[in-house]
């Protein structure tokens, strides 16, 4: 391992690991785009229950049956994802995993 220091034989190769690794890491660095998955999220989250229906292939009564059976008070196919998340004092991710786990009819 010492001859490789001693001869100067391992900068060549850690010199191309390193500029392989800076044409990965200097554009993702630069980039002004961000995560998607929060952005689809909110999206979810403030959706209605129509929609998310009309989204998952899934009748809007199902979500509402499901989102009922898991104690979210549901008024409407209407109401807003978040909106009946916060009227029944739980958090809107718990009924956003809810509602994907709905399974197609």
């Amino acid at each position: 391992m010492k001859t490789y220091f001693r001869r100067g034989t391992i900068i060549a190769p850690v010199t191309l690991a390193l500029l392989a690794a800076a044409a990965f890491i200097v554009p993702a660095s630069l980039s002004t785009h961000s995560n998607p998955v929060p952005a689809l999220f909110q999206t979810l989250e403030n959706a209605r229950l129509a929609d998310l229906g009309r989204v998952l292939d899934v009748p809007a009564d199902s979500l509402s049956a499901a989102l009922k059976q898991q104690g979210f008070v549901v008024h409407s196919s209407d109401q807003r994802l978040a909106e009946i998340a916060s009227g029944s004092d739980r958090p809107t991710m718990a009924a956003l995993m809810t509602v994907l786990e709905v399974k197609r009819p």
